[in-house]
């Protein structure tokens, strides 16, 4: 699921011969094997779209690492959407962390530490929402007064987040 780009694995199961899928896009340009993904892009570009649309006018990401596919594909969905709007996609609106609630509490931190002006959020991954909840909560930043927070993933742990993520 997900692998990074150096992982092996993928390329082993295919050169072996055993018949596989991946979850998640494999990242390399020619795929030898059968996978399944959700629509990284077009999620990340609705999710900010929505940002926006509140009246959000600095979106900042929290994205995921740039040796998975996710990761890769939700920061470029998320530069779209802000093209798309006539904003600026700055690397200064971008923290890079790994899928963890750790990974997005120390990546908002240093983007609130850059752009204390951000007031729209998009994470790459629910979890990683988590810890920006806990970030901005730290930085004493009222969500979704101050700052709308949105993840990616729907999982569980967006409607049990305080406040539930978008």
């Amino acid at each position: 699921v997900s692998a990074r780009a150096d992982d092996p694995l993928v390329e082993a199961l295919a050169d072996a011969g055993i018949p596989c899928v991946v979850a998640g896009r494999p990242q390399v340009s020619a795929p030898t094997v059968g996978w399944v993904d959700a629509d990284n892009v077009g999620g990340a570009e609705a999710a900010v779209a929505h940002l926006l649309a509140t009246g959000r006018r600095t979106v900042g990401t929290v994205a995921g690492p740039g040796d998975m596919a996710p990761g890769v594909d939700r920061r470029r969905g998320w530069a779209r959407a802000l093209a798309a709007a006539g904003h600026t996609a700055d690397d200064d609106l971008v923290a890079v962390a790994d899928f963890t609630r750790a990974g997005g509490d120390a990546a908002t931190r240093r983007l609130l530490g850059r752009r204390p002006d951000v007031d729209g959020l998009f994470v790459a991954s629910d979890l990683m929402a988590l810890g920006a909840l806990d970030a901005l909560r730290a930085a004493d930043r009222a969500v979704p007064a101050g700052v709308a927070v949105v993840g990616f993933d729907d999982t569980e742990l967006a409607r049990t987040a305080d406040p539930p993520l978008t």
